[in-house]
């Protein structure tokens, strides 16, 4: 299942915003919990969010 590439930022945006610096973690803590579920649909679209988290993150870290 793949999410529209405006939502996962959008989500990653407010993720970062919530989380600040522990956003990466809370990424990854929603796909381990998903696959300890069994839910790999899910988890993969927390993988998708997750990739989108570090992104933001790397574009708030880069110097002006």
């Amino acid at each position: 299942m793949l999410i529209a590439d405006g939502e996962v930022f959008k989500a990653a945006r407010l993720i970062v915003d919530r989380h600040g610096a522990r956003a990466a973690d809370y990424a990854q803590d929603q796909i381990d919990q998903l696959t300890a579920q069994g839910d790999e649909i899910g988890a993969e679209a927390w993988r998708q969010i997750a990739a989108a988290v570090a992104e933001v993150q790397r574009q708030t870290r880069r110097p002006d």
